[in-house]
């Protein structure tokens, strides 16, 4: 799943996020060609089943669903590739169609496991927030290459790789972009935000919280204390040591 993941995010940089001078054809030519091989080992693991794994949609599903969206974002018919199954091209179509839209359609949201709701809300709430991404001329990459240096100290490419879960092409492929920008310094074996990187981060995260203000409007402070409480201990739990 990583090789494909970072397939997918490259093609749909050179497609649809990245500046037009930016782009490069033969990236998402040799993106498209690379992704046939790890595109038939899913499609043969799908033969004969109705999901990837058990009796009914489940988090696995919605893992690779969530990288797949990339594809489908970035122009790649996915159709000829998963012919053994059409119970998962079914799934495709109806949740990933508008960018994760609908995806709870077929699904009863209180059977829903813990997990699986919440990467549900993770995709929507990552859906919904990139038009302000945008409006700080960032893609999602660099968002997170932002939020990994926004702590003031140096950080090493294999550091910045762990805490912004990037494939190394995509964060070095941010890194260099943001260099060029003049959002981050000190390549090339330590990185920090510059000045303006900072001024830009500042303004992504109060559009975060005003983001974050809207979304739980009209939740009680009470829910959202426990929920916060819930969220903790899986994040300590769950944390890497």
């Amino acid at each position: 799943m990583l090789e494909m993941e970072a397939l997918l995010l490259d093609l749909l940089q050179h497609r649809a996020v990245l500046p037009e001078f930016a782009r490069d054809a033969s990236y998402a030519e040799r993106d498209e060609l690379l992704l046939r091989k790890p595109l038939a080992v899913l499609n043969n693991t799908l033969a004969g089943r109705d999901y990837l794994t058990g009796g009914q949609f489940s988090f696995a599903n919605l893992n690779v669903a969530s990288i797949l969206v990339w594809g489908k974002m970035g122009r790649l018919n996915l159709s000829p590739h998963l012919t053994s199954h059409d119970g998962w091209i079914a799934v495709w179509r109806g949740p990933l169609t508008s960018n994760v839209a609908k995806a709870d359609a077929k699904l009863n949201v209180s059977d829903m496991r813990l997990m699986a709701l919440l990467a549900y809300v993770e995709m929507y709430a990552s859906d919904a927030f990139d038009k302000h991404r945008q409006s700080q001329g960032l893609n999602i990459t660099q968002s997170r290459i932002l939020f990994a240096l926004n702590g003031g100290n140096q950080l090493s490419l294999e550091e910045i790789i762990a805490r912004s879960f990037l494939p190394r092409d995509s964060a070095e492929d941010a890194l260099d972009s943001l260099t060029e920008r003049g959002y981050v310094g000190g390549k090339p074996r330590a990185f920090a935000l510059t000045e303006s990187g900072r001024s830009r981060f500042t303004r992504l995260i109060a559009q975060l919280a005003k983001f974050e203000a809207e979304q739980l409007s009209g939740i009680s402070q009470q829910d959202l204390a426990v929920t916060r409480s819930v969220l903790e201990k899986l994040y300590d739990r769950l944390r890497p040591s």
